[in-house]
């Protein structure tokens, strides 16, 4: 592709993807969802037995949906740290113990990395494309050092010069700084570079906003925004190089 000096990636759901399936089943209100909560309600109820698994699961998704709602605001990232925070004061604790709230996000995060997988074929063409294009990579996330684990489990961290993370820098895709942070490590301009991503508001709107080519990776779960249309649209992430 004409004028491309540097390719940056999304991870989740883009590199590295997410097996919801191997999240324990959570029989609640009639309804089976897939959830981390049973195996952190056992290290909780250690200290605080007293409350039963449906107050701890409900103030668990409570938590999680109080933050969505805070980035929605102005997509500032809301950490792990304080995400399980607004767990304890929903359940009304307010003098919890610093290592049961660290041990709460470090049992959340192995859990998480339990249901990450990166597909070969995804490692092998990041290889390619880093010998043709200095690599960059964005991610939204709210706990770095879980990010950063899951890309040396998958050897992925010597593809990248550069390595952004929301939890970090404090902002979130769309947000600018996140990715003129990238583009400031990687020495390039905007119009000199490509961004790859599953999530059309965090990565395509945030990508055009930029003045980046967005290259939307379409996999049916996010949907478009009006008035915004990708430079490219592809379905499976393999299909990068011809366009490259």
């Amino acid at each position: 592709m004409r004028g491309v000096k540097a390719v940056l990636f999304d991870l989740f759901d883009t590199l590295v993807e997410f097996r919801n399936d191997r999240l324990h089943v959570v029989s609640l209100d009639g309804r089976e969802i897939r959830s981390s909560s049973p195996v952190l309600y056992e290290l909780f109820k250690g200290r605080w037995p007293e409350v039963p698994f449906e107050t701890f699961h409900r103030a668990f998704v409570g938590s999680w949906e109080d933050v969505r709602a805070e980035r929605e605001i102005d997509d500032r990232e809301v950490t792990a740290d304080v995400r399980f925070q607004r767990l304890f004061a929903r359940l009304g604790i307010a003098d919890a113990p610093l290592e049961a709230l660290r041990g709460l996000v470090a049992t959340h995060a192995r859990q998480l990395l339990r249901c990450m997988e990166c597909p070969e074929a995804n490692r092998d063409l990041l290889k390619r494309v880093g010998a043709r294009y200095p690599l960059g990579l964005v991610s939204n996330f709210d706990h770095a050092a879980t990010a950063w684990t899951a890309l040396e489990q998958f050897e992925l961290r010597p593809c990248f010069r550069s390595i952004v993370i929301s939890a970090e820098v404090g902002v979130r895709k769309p947000r600018r700084e996140i990715f003129q942070r990238a583009l400031n490590e990687l020495r390039v301009e905007p119009a000199d570079a490509l961004f790859v991503g599953d999530d059309f508001r965090a990565d395509v709107v945030g990508a055009r906003r930029m003045g980046l080519t967005a290259v939307w990776l379409d996999r049916g779960r996010s949907q478009p925004v009006d008035g915004v249309v990708p430079d490219h649209t592809i379905k499976e992430l393999g299909e990068l190089e011809a366009l490259l």
